[in-house]
């Protein structure tokens, strides 16, 4: 019989902010043994998003070994804004979110694309990428006035970041 102990670190960019026990297993039997660890305390209050250093401890009589290992916890989806510029028909905006953040603080660069931009025209079902600068955590969409109508259009925008929260925003752009 061993124990197992899972000890989660919350580190921002100056100091780690949380320290805490997140699982303690007492007396499980032997061998290997998967944690899926949903973000919270031992209590099963969640802990604030953000990135932890996960320490894994495992004990017996004959003393104990040690895996440390980081993930991050991302439970917000982005939040989006728009400025709308009609005379050239570009939208231009902001994305906020978690990973952009500790991105540009810590200069640490997350694998594939920490979010994603998709937008549609008028409901047409026909989504298209537009490319966010993760740095400046900005977007542009620029159109041709061969890809609106007349008058009133509505352009969903929809952010996607990279645990797979969501948000949306209706952007009106008129054409005369």
């Amino acid at each position: 019989m061993e124990d197992v102990t899972f000890h989660a670190n919350l580190i921002t960019k100056d100091r780690v902010t949380y320290q805490g026990m997140i699982h303690q297993g007492k007396n499980e039997t032997p061998g290997y043994k998967s944690f899926k660890w949903n973000g919270t305390k031992t209590d099963g209050s969640p802990l604030p998003d953000g990135l932890y250093q996960i320490e894994a401890v495992a004990s017996n009589s004959g003393g104990e070994t040690k895996q440390t290992g980081a993930v991050f916890v991302d439970r917000t989806a982005p939040k989006l804004s728009s400025e709308v510029d009609q005379e050239n028909l570009v939208i231009r905006g902001k994305v906020d979110d978690i990973l952009l953040d500790w991105m540009a603080e810590s200069g640490w660069v997350a694998p594939g694309h920490p979010v994603t931009i998709q937008y549609e025209i008028n409901g047409n079902g026909a989504w298209e990428s537009a490319y966010l600068n993760p740095w400046e955590k900005n977007y542009e969409i620029y159109f041709d006035r061969s890809q609106l109508q007349q008058g009133k259009n509505t352009i969903h925008i929809v952010a996607t970041d990279a645990a797979g929260n969501k948000s949306n925003l209706n952007v009106d752009l008129e054409v005369k």
